[in-house]
């Protein structure tokens, strides 16, 4: 895990019980509705045990605060870890190698679908979503509301040079997948390597020329081409879907 660190405001019930019940020690404010409060009373008493500051504010006011009106009720001012780095990861590696998919986002960036993605590999036991720096945004606020708890599941990790990094996985004997509406061959068809690096690209542009370059395999998601392409958080849903019905579940 990364030791440096910052303050980061969420909001969302889900999300905030979710950042309790894994790592209370990180809470450093709490903001409170007084209909939420007997849902959030366990963590409003260990604030004032603490003497960790909290707040009960109308919801207007939580709405000011967290500048979202998808606030429910309830929001955490609290620490959270800096991405690895891909030396940091790769050296991890070597020494505990990860256990089910890893996703690597290739230019994917809005944090809605990035929520969404963190969301399916909770789900699913994916635990490393990796993208390069610059392209890989911080973690928000809006990020993890949508991943409903699902990103205190994963670690994140920030690589400088995406196809030098993917290289090494392949060293490492992890298979580089790609998806593509413009792929030929089905992933329905394809039995998904046990050790594979899911890679998702930009619903635009796509891959990358040198991520694409490298793909062990490029597989679409067949349909019934009514519509050009699947949203990206979808189409990670469904590969890890697919994935774990052939090797089970990662725990």
């Amino acid at each position: 895990m990364s030791t440096a660190s910052f303050e980061l405001l969420i909001y969302g019930m889900r999300s905030c019980l979710a950042l309790w019940k894994a790592r209370p020690e990180s809470v450093v404010r709490a903001y409170c509705t007084q209909s939420k409060m007997p849902e959030c009373k366990d963590i409003l008493r260990a604030c004032a045990a603490q003497k960790k500051a909290y707040h009960i504010v109308e919801p207007e006011a939580l709405e000011k605060v967290t500048g979202s009106v998808h606030h429910e009720g309830f929001a955490l001012l609290a620490r959270f870890p800096e991405p690895l780095s891909g030396e940091a990861f790769l050296q991890q590696m070597k020494k505990s190698p990860a256990k089910g998919p890893i996703i690597f986002a290739d230019g994917v960036g809005n944090p809605h679908n990035l929520g969404a993605i963190s969301r399916s590999m909770a789900h699913f036991g994916a635990t490393y979503l990796i993208g390069q720096v610059g392209e890989l945004p911080r973690l928000s606020a809006s990020w993890i509301r949508l991943s409903e708890g699902g990103t205190e599941s994963l670690q994140l990790v920030a690589v400088e040079k995406k196809a030098l990094f993917l290289q090494e996985m392949q060293k490492m004997g992890w298979s580089i997948v790609g998806f593509s509406s413009h792929a030929s061959e089905s992933m329905y068809k394809t039995k998904l390597p046990e050790k594979v690096v899911m890679v998702l690209g930009h619903e635009v542009t796509g891959l990358s020329k040198p991520v694409e370059a490298l793909l062990s395999k490029r597989l679409c998601i067949p349909g019934t081409a009514a519509v050009a392409s699947l949203n990206v958080s979808v189409a990670a849903g469904i590969a890890l879907s697919t994935w774990a019905s052939q090797h089970g579940p990662t725990q």
